[in-house]
């Protein structure tokens, strides 16, 4: 486990605002990896099961994590001991680098502006873009 990416996973003045699933996701990959934030790999099974999450919804998750570039692939090489049909994905984790701006429902952090009018069609839920 490495506290520094835990610290970082947990604050949003770095990792910004995120659904609250995706950063339980953001923790559960921190606490596995390395203390430069790399190498975290636990399959999507392992963190479905420590959440109570369903499979489809940690990879949405996932998904959401890396197209704010928080996470991204990792070296393959680091899980070359287990076999091939049951390796899990490699992360690392951008512990130098903030989150992108904001896109795909993931905010840079909290904003001053207030909303105007109507709020309308629901389009997201906690961020995260409602599909159909």
């Amino acid at each position: 486990m490495s506290t520094a990416a835990v610290a970082w996973a947990l604050d949003a003045r770095r990792t910004g605002t995120l659904p609250d699933g995706a950063r339980l996701v953001l923790l559960t990959l921190a606490d596995h990896a390395g203390p430069d934030g790399d190498g975290a790999w636990c399959s999507t099974s392992t963190i479905r099961q420590r959440l109570g999450m369903g499979e489809s919804t940690v990879r949405r998750h996932l998904a959401t994590l890396r197209l704010a570039g928080l996470i991204a692939p990792g070296d393959a090489a680091r899980v070359a001991h287990i076999r091939p049909d049951r390796r899990p994905q490699v992360w690392d984790l951008a512990l130098s680098r903030g989150p992108r701006t904001e896109r795909h429902g993931v905010s840079p952090g909290p904003t001053t502006e207030t909303p105007q009018g109507s709020r309308g069609p629901r389009t997201e839920r906690h961020g995260v873009p409602v599909l159909g």
